[in-house]
């Protein structure tokens, strides 16, 4: 069986279970089900699997600790549901999850933040799921709402993947990646298998 290039794995963002395109085949790795995926221009690509019944993600705390005094303060946010969206009326209300609504504070947050070369702003971030699953990290915040290239949820996605041991930096060897990520290696036990555990089994 050939082995999954991890610095290949084509997303930070999950396959939908029916996507558009054609699964090829399934499989387990490091406990988090992937799938090599046929996309509509015909590549062959990995990608993680979306849980079949993700567990909710039921709020984001934001705390910004530095930049304007009157915006240094503490967000706690939530899953809502919305009105129709104006573009799909007939589908009815929508749920907006809590990362999207976290990520528009960042946006906003990012209006009065340094812009590229000139700092960031640390931001503390802790993400609770129903199943008492929590994970505290840091964003730090610079112009437009973005932590280096990556948007609120785009660099939240990627430290899951990236500590799950599922997407090498190209500037990583395998063999390094490795001494970083396996679960007795220079992050703790904990930390991997809690990021396994949140891109396998959680609302992202």
């Amino acid at each position: 069986m050939p082995v999954i290039d991890k610095a290949k794995i084509d997303s930070i963002y999950r396959l939908a279970r029916k996507p558009v395109g054609t699964i090829l085949e399934t499989r387990e790795v490091l406990g988090i089900e992937c799938a090599r995926y046929l996309t509509q221009d015909g590549r062959e690509v990995w990608r993680v699997l979306e849980p079949a019944e993700p567990i909710e993600l039921v709020g984001i705390e934001l705390t910004r600790a530095e930049g304007p005094i009157d915006l240094c303060i503490t967000k706690h946010i939530k899953p809502e549901t919305r009105g129709a969206s104006p573009l799909f009326p007939e589908e009815g209300p929508w749920r907006c999850s809590a990362l999207i609504a976290a990520n528009a504070v960042m946006t906003h947050w990012g209006s009065t933040a340094p812009k590229e070369g000139q700092g960031y702003d640390k931001c503390d971030v802790v993400l609770n799921w129903a199943d008492e699953t929590s994970w505290t990290c840091r964003f730090d915040l610079q112009y437009g709402g973005m932590d280096g290239r990556h948007t609120f949820i785009d660099s939240m996605r990627w430290r899951f993947m990236f500590y799950s041991g599922l997407k090498r930096p190209f500037h990583m060897t395998e063999d390094q990646y490795h001494e970083y990520v396996n679960a007795d290696g220079k992050y703790s036990k904990d930390l991997v298998l809690g990021a396994r555990h949140i891109l396998g089994k959680c609302e992202l």
